[in-house]
């Protein structure tokens, strides 16, 4: 049998199996670099993308609350919806109530 020296330079000359590891350790961790630098742009686009949602549902939010506080300051509104949901009266008022026959 062939001793380990005998087939390394069998293999070939020059080829060293420290150098390959070497080799492949730096290539895996450039690997794992370029993945790690992937995921890290992905969610700060993500992260960006998020920022102008909530920024916008903010917004709305505020819009929608200006609409509320508005009509509950309006009287008139608050007044003419409590009769029609309501069924309200005022003093003195009767209410009637018209059914209609379903279809």
């Amino acid at each position: 049998m062939a001793s380990w020296n005998a087939r390394r330079t069998a293999i070939g000359k020059g080829i060293n199996l420290k150098k390959i590891l070497y080799i492949l350790i730096i290539a895996a961790g450039v690997a794992a670099l370029l993945k790690n630098g992937y995921n890290y742009f992905s969610m700060r686009a993500r992260r960006d993308a998020l920022k102008a949602e909530i920024a916008q549902l903010k917004e709305k939010n505020d819009e929608i609350t200006r609409k509320a506080q508005d009509l509950y300051a309006d009287k008139d509104y608050v007044e003419k919806t409590a009769r029609e949901q309501l069924n309200l009266a005022k003093d003195g008022e009767t209410v009637i109530i018209i059914k209609r026959d379903k279809k």
